[in-house]
């Protein structure tokens, strides 16, 4: 006879079980079945989350250990405040638009590393891009990775490099980033 273990999981946990882990759901517990000693977790169970909305609209959900985020997210918020010619060389004002879908975006890629690859993102900084666009810059000892999202708030493009000698740049849209094309932003 084999032995199976039961783990309580509190319901917010759910949604972030992975399939084929090896567990399954039966009454509201968590079985360890005899098989699961052959798979391998991907995937950490993601504590609390906590939702961020701007002006009503909700712009996604953080796990509670990238709360460290949402400090440069409010700093960032000044941006709405240039309005046009803002640097007195004819540049764009910005629209809620663009820094909400900028904002939304950070918090989808922070929270899918977090959740698919146990990985804590460096702190952004988040500044006025050219065109009405909002940029998006990680800036580390080994690496540094720039997202602009574009002004309409849903194209984006990124450039990364090591400082050196390797580059990786490209496009894409917000709504539909794969996480395997981007740079990681990995937290030093």
């Amino acid at each position: 006879m084999t032995a199976t273990a039961a783990i309580k999981a509190p319901k917010e946990h759910y949604e972030y079980m992975m399939p084929n882990s090896g567990y399954s759901k039966k009454n509201n517990l968590f079985i360890l079945t005899p098989n699961s000693e052959k798979t391998l977790w991907k995937s950490k169970i993601t504590p609390l989350t906590k939702s961020y909305a701007f002006k009503g609209s909700d712009l996604g959900d953080i796990p509670n250990d990238l709360l460290y985020l949402l400090e440069e997210i409010e700093k960032s918020k000044y941006i709405l405040d240039l309005q046009d010619d803002w640097d007195d060389e004819g540049s764009e004002g910005y629209k809620e638009l663009s820094w909400a879908a900028s904002i939304r975006f950070l918090l989808k890629y922070a929270k899918t590393l977090y959740q698919d690859f146990n990985i804590e993102v460096q702190t952004p900084n988040i500044y006025p891009g050219p065109k009405g666009s909002i940029d998006i810059l990680w800036k580390v000892e080994t690496y540094r990775l720039l997202v602009n999202i574009g002004k309409n708030g849903e194209d984006a493009m990124f450039y990364a490099d090591n400082y050196k000698d390797q580059i990786s740049e490209g496009n894409f849209k917000i709504d539909q980033f794969n996480r395997f094309l981007l740079p990681i932003a990995i937290k030093s």
